[in-house]
């Protein structure tokens, strides 16, 4: 079994290669601290998110069967929008169409 370096395997590792620098230089920003630093902490989670993929295509899985069993999934680090925490108090805004309404 070799690991294979196709074309998904290139296209996520520069994926990986584009948002990684982006959220270091995001987390040393000065500016809006609190709010770079929250997009520099999802950017790194949703990097987390497709590396599985990666590695998957690139035939990790393959070669060493017990990452099968890694828990690198961490998908659900990430917290649903902000529009779908609509509550019925909230509906009149939906009608009006000032908010999305819940799915």
């Amino acid at each position: 079994m070799d690991l294979v370096f196709g074309w998904r395997t290139a296209v996520l590792t520069v994926a990986a290669a584009i948002l990684l620098p982006l959220a270091v230089g995001l987390s040393a920003s000065f500016h809006n601290r609190l709010a770079a630093r929250t997009l520099a902490a999802l950017l790194i989670v949703m990097t987390g998110v497709f590396v599985p993929w990666l590695i998957g295509f690139a035939g990790f899985y393959d070669r060493w069967w017990w990452l099968t069993f890694a828990p690198f999934s961490n998908a659900l680090l990430v917290p649903p929008p902000p529009s779908s925490c609509i509550c019925a108090r909230h509906r009149p805004l939906v009608a009006r169409g000032l908010a999305t309404p819940a799915t």
